[in-house]
């Protein structure tokens, strides 16, 4: 994951821990997954593999950035194709879940805070879209960064 800019300087523990937990993730996904390249995005996989909490994290972040990713394709798209919202929503609550069942098992709440921006939405633009912010997974984290 790229460094956001803004952020606060990271101290050189968190950034070891970061770092084998980085490791873990990526071990854990090519035991998983031989071949990324070939997968098919459809499909979901599931591992029984442990984690250290670090490494949960590191999951949790990149779910959260993939969920506010697609919440904002679903903006974009929700007066103009309403197959791509509805395709871009139903992604979102995708990775909603995916954070939930991290939290659960891992005990892992927030997103690291300097790897993730600001979801550029309100209130409002999410009841358009059709997914209130209490609906989500720490819904109010997209909105306070």
């Amino acid at each position: 994951m790229e460094h956001i800019h803004h952020a606060a300087a990271v101290p050189v523990e968190k950034r070891l821990e970061r770092g084998r937990a980085a490791e873990q993730v990526q071990a854990m996904v090519m035991a998983v997954v031989p071949d990324p390249s070939s997968a098919d995005p459809s499909e979901r996989r599931e591992s029984g593999l442990p984690l250290s909490r670090a490494s949960a994290k590191y999951l949790l972040t990149a779910a959260d950035r993939l969920r506010r990713a697609e919440l904002r394709l679903a903006w974009n798209a929700h007066d103009r194709d309403a197959a791509q919202l509805q395709s871009c929503v139903g992604a979102a609550r995708e990775w909603d879940s995916i954070m939930r069942a991290l939290s659960s098992q891992f005990g892992v709440v927030h997103p690291f805070a300097e790897m993730v921006e600001s979801l550029s939405l309100g209130e409002q633009e999410m009841q358009t879209l059709g997914v209130p912010v209490q609906s989500l997974h720490n819904g109010e984290d997209l909105l306070a960064l």
